[in-house]
């Protein structure tokens, strides 16, 4: 609640760590939001929006905790913590249903842990230059009316390296049943 008012959307280009392009180097600008170390996604929040296919820079959490060396490469300042607030609830209501297209691009997240609530993961939400070690479905194995997943879409390269999916410490995954689903 801000304001009074309660939110249930998180907005593009809130935490958009880039703030526009050094035109003669053609390297990212970095701004106060890279040294954003956690976010929690808390209960009552529904969707997370979509950025612009066209324009990534104005998805609302983008190149948090990374940096670009004097080489113009980009480099980890530190891991960006995510968190779901609801994540172990047992009640789907209220909870976080859709994370849009290009939510979480380009930021260096260690792992992820999506609610059961998540319905819709978007096209490359938490597509990263660096690699992820850990991404566990919640629910993904429960068969309780209560306990089990609700995803049903996963969006093209939702969680794609860089390199492809080459980019990963992940060795094994458990994918809902309830998928309908998955991108390329």
């Amino acid at each position: 609640t801000v304001g009074g008012q309660t939110i249930s959307i998180i907005g593009n280009n809130l935490f958009n760590a880039c703030s526009g392009i050094d035109e003669a180097r053609g390297i990212p600008i970095f701004n106060k939001y890279q040294n954003i170390k956690s976010v929690t996604i808390s209960e009552g929040i529904k969707e997370i929006e979509s950025g612009d296919p066209n324009n990534t820079p104005t998805a609302p959490f983008l190149y948090i905790g990374l940096d670009v060396d004097e080489n113009g490469n980009g480099v980890i300042k530190h891991t960006l913590e995510v968190k779901f607030s609801d994540k172990e609830s047992n009640t789907n209501d209220g909870s976080l249903k859709i994370i849009g297209d290009y939510s979480f691009a380009y930021n260096s997240i260690d792992s992820i842990s999506i609610p059961r609530s998540v319905e819709k993961i978007g096209v490359s939400s938490f597509v990263t230059f660096f690699e992820i070690s850990s991404l566990e479905f919640e629910g993904a194995t429960d068969d309780t009316q209560t306990g089990r997943s609700l995803l049903k879409y996963i969006g093209k390269q939702a969680f794609a390296g860089a390199d492809s999916l080459n980019n990963t410490k992940i060795t094994s995954l458990a994918i809902p049943a309830s998928v309908t689903y998955i991108g390329d």
